[in-house]
């Protein structure tokens, strides 16, 4: 059973690494062209919700630096859930997380390098890392969280 669990988990893991990754093979033209219709698409979202008046519509750069801030931040989510589902320590979980994104931010850097018109931006691993990190701290104090309300519970 648990090695089906480490599998799985190992599954997920890959999955949004080859995510990550698809988006970077992209060239320039056609990722831009993604992000201008994801930000038109938030656009229209907060004109048709009457936010617009009290809400500013975000450019296609803001669009774009939420994309790196984001799907980092789900590749934390999942890397730590799936760590801390084998039983893995939070200590070594955070540890593992944190060595895989920034990999993970490297690489992706690096492989942009190779497609039309897009290069390596530091700025955009501050971003992917940055959304690890914050998924770190969210999972620790939910954990930490659970485990003083459990220690609670079991103590009255």
């Amino acid at each position: 059973m648990m090695k089906c669990r480490s599998i799985a988990c190992g599954i997920l893991i890959a999955c949004a690494i080859l995510l990550i990754f698809r988006f970077s093979l992209q060239d320039a033209p056609t990722s831009n062209t993604l992000s201008k219709q994801v930000t038109q698409s938030v656009a229209t979202v907060i004109e048709q919700t009457g936010l617009s008046e009290s809400m500013k519509t975000p450019t296609n750069s803001e669009i774009r630096a939420l994309a790196h801030f984001g799907l980092f931040f789900l590749l934390g989510l999942i890397s730590m859930g799936s760590f801390l589902f084998q039983q893995i320590s939070l200590r070594r979980a955070t540890c593992i997380t944190l060595i895989l994104g920034m990999i993970t931010a490297l690489v992706d850097e690096i492989i942009q390098l190779s497609s039309d018109g897009r290069a390596f931006e530091w700025i955009d691993m501050g971003k992917d890392v940055l959304g690890v990190c914050v998924s770190i701290i969210l999972i620790s104090i939910l954990v930490l969280i659970y485990r003083a309300t459990k220690k609670a519970v079991e103590a009255f």
